[in-house]
């Protein structure tokens, strides 16, 4: 099943944004640019490549149901993963008997 002519053009529009909202940001955790180098969308054309990275919301006092912009950070969802595992590990939730 193909995509419509506009579903297709919406997405590329949406893409685009994201390339410019994330522009200068970094990932909570390692501080690399939160969207790669060879991500690229010319502002106003409407052609944004696809993003190279996952990314997602960290709440930084884990407190997950705390949704106050100032408890929200974006973070690649690698490095994200990692936090929580690494933190599971510390809190005893992932040792074997």
């Amino acid at each position: 099943m193909s995509m419509r002519k506009s579903t297709r053009q919406e997405l590329r529009k949406c893409r685009e944004l994201l390339h410019f909202f994330l522009r200068d940001k970094h990932c909570y955790f390692c501080k690399e640019p939160l969207l790669g180098y060879e991500s690229y969308a010319k502002d106003g054309d409407g052609q944004g490549s696809p993003i190279s990275r996952t990314i997602t919301i960290h709440h930084k006092d884990l407190d997950h149901s705390n949704d106050s912009k100032g408890n929200k950070t974006l973070a690649h969802d690698k490095c994200h993963r990692s936090f929580h595992m690494k933190l599971r590990w510390r809190n005893g939730e992932m040792r074997v008997n």
